[in-house]
């Protein structure tokens, strides 16, 4: 094997190594959402509506994250396979997974905010 090629397999190792084992992570902390999410609905089934559409709408959102970042891994490592060329190349759903962020982030922290200027010491959360 000549220095060219070897240098081209470690860029695509590390590169697609790491999306990969991200991905996998990223989708191990999707479960535990995934349970979270569930454990939810079961313990507080008298929470306002508007809460629980929250945890709906979030929960949605985490889902469309993990299955966009899935199909930037398929993308990669299926599609593109041994196609170095790609590596210089985002997928589309790339670029959608990261406008994305912002809305998750935003109403994760809007959250935040109104659940830090309406909680008292000694009540209990309520929409």
């Amino acid at each position: 094997m000549s220095e060219a090629q070897s240098t081209k397999l470690i860029l695509i190792e590390g590169n697609c190594g790491a999306l990969l084992l991200a991905t996998a992570l990223s989708s191990i902390v999707f479960g535990i959402t995934i349970l979270q999410t569930y454990q939810y609905y079961d313990r507080y089934r008298n929470d306002s509506i508007y809460l629980k559409l929250f945890v709906a709408n979030l929960t949605l959102l985490d889902t469309l994250d993990t299955s966009f970042a899935i199909l930037a891994v398929w993308w990669y490592l299926i599609e593109n396979y041994g196609n170095e060329s790609s590596l210089g190349r985002l997928p589309v759903s790339i670029g959608v997974e990261v406008a994305m962020a912002p809305s998750h982030s935003w109403l994760t922290g809007s959250l935040l905010s109104v659940f830090g200027s309406y909680v008292d010491a000694s009540q209990s959360f309520r929409f």
